[in-house]
């Protein structure tokens, strides 16, 4: 069973995994899913949302892994499963995989976790800002919007990114400042706490299945 402390991990991560899915931040969403998955790693949503990502990042062998054989009473799962067979020219396999989610028809077991936002919300639109300035090359206005994406919120990757590439580097006592509200939470039981002192995962990216011989 998970820890209370992980357990707030998980309420902060799945709901910035979602967003960051809908709206195309992969590299955020890579990033955090992988350490859901890490931090909990029987938890099927924490599996599935890393499954995804690997998936939209164009990793597909190693979302292939963690779908592969399990769950397979999950719509969403077999349906990753199938995807991941048609970009691998796995055709057949990926055929029975569809043929077997068409058969089930009901909703995933996901659903209601499923936490979606019609229109991104502010820190998204000002990281999105920013790489449009980028590309008119008005390198000062898209480090504005980049630092504001990261003032409302500091674990937007891609704005951390854009911000460097705009030639303004961060401090990172200015991203976390401390007893901001976008520190309050990570108190006493913080999370970010918790895993400071303890290992870390690989990074985005470098997730490897292991050789079947």
């Amino acid at each position: 069973m998970a820890s209370i402390s992980n357990r707030y991990l998980s309420q902060r991560f799945r709901p910035l995994i979602w967003s960051c899915l809908d709206f195309d931040l992969l590299r955020t969403a890579t990033f955090f899913a992988e350490r859901y998955f890490y931090i909990d790693q029987e938890n099927h949503e924490a599996r599935h949302l890393f499954a995804l990502t690997l998936l939209k990042s164009e990793q597909k062998l190693s979302a292939l892994h963690l779908v592969d054989l399990l769950h397979p009473s999950c719509p969403s799962c077999i349906e990753i499963y199938a995807q991941c067979c048609n970009a691998l020219g796995r055709y057949i396999q990926g055929r029975e995989a569809l043929r077997k989610c068409l058969q089930m028809g009901g909703p995933s077991d996901l659903g209601p976790h499923r936490e979606s936002k019609p229109v991104p919300d502010e820190a998204i639109l000002e990281c999105r800002m920013g790489y449009l300035y980028m590309r008119t090359n008005l390198s000062e206005r898209a480090a504005e919007s980049f630092a504001h994406a990261l003032t409302l919120n500091p674990l937007l990757w891609e704005a951390f990114e854009g911000l460097c590439a705009a030639g303004s580097f961060p401090d990172i006592d200015q991203l976390f400042p401390a007893g901001t509200k976008s520190t309050a939470r990570f108190t006493e039981d913080s999370p970010l706490q918790v895993m400071k002192n303890g290992p870390l995962a690989t990074g985005a990216g470098f997730f490897t299945p292991d050789t079947v011989a």
